[in-house]
């Protein structure tokens, strides 16, 4: 079921549509945890934004974010840390998810909260010294937020 704002509700849906395949490659369960999709309704509220269909879906999958946190040295965030501020920088309220920053500081990973259920993920120089700067001054990284998570998993696999 997808909300007024193209959010997905967490009444139940537990079926995936956007990462299938990766739940595949990676050997997790092709489903959503009502438990997880709860959190995530919860940190919307309060949040008070939607977050995007593709990220709920990913970090509802049991072991999803686990699973590529563990095989990165960047820092992927997880599910009791996603949207909330990073750093002392409050990325939600600039108009962005930030969803990885890489292991040495040299860039961080965000979606933009306005582009649809499947956004694009953007990189963007965390030595910016305002946030606001480095938000208008992202660059693309993957087409959309499945691209990159499939892209993730495929990685992972290597390793």
């Amino acid at each position: 079921m997808r909300g007024a704002g193209g959010g997905v509700q967490s009444t139940g849906m537990t079926a995936i549509t956007y990462h299938a395949q990766a739940c595949a490659r990676a050997g997790l369960p092709a489903r959503m945890c009502p438990e997880r999709l709860e959190i995530l309704a919860e940190r919307q509220r309060h949040l008070g934004v939607r977050l995007p269909e593709a990220v709920v879906e990913w970090y509802a999958v049991d072991g999803a974010v686990e699973f590529q946190a563990s095989r990165t040295d960047d820092h992927v965030m997880g599910l009791d840390e996603l949207g909330l501020p990073y750093c002392d920088d409050d990325y939600v309220a600039a108009g962005v998810l930030l969803i990885s920053n890489e292991n040495q500081d040299c860039y961080t990973l965000v979606v933009p909260l306005d582009a649809g259920p499947n956004p694009p993920v953007q990189l963007m120089d965390p030595f910016d010294l305002e946030l606001r700067e480095a938000v208008a001054r992202r660059e693309p990284f993957a087409d959309s937020f499945s691209d990159y998570v499939q892209a993730c998993v495929r990685d992972a696999a290597g390793r």
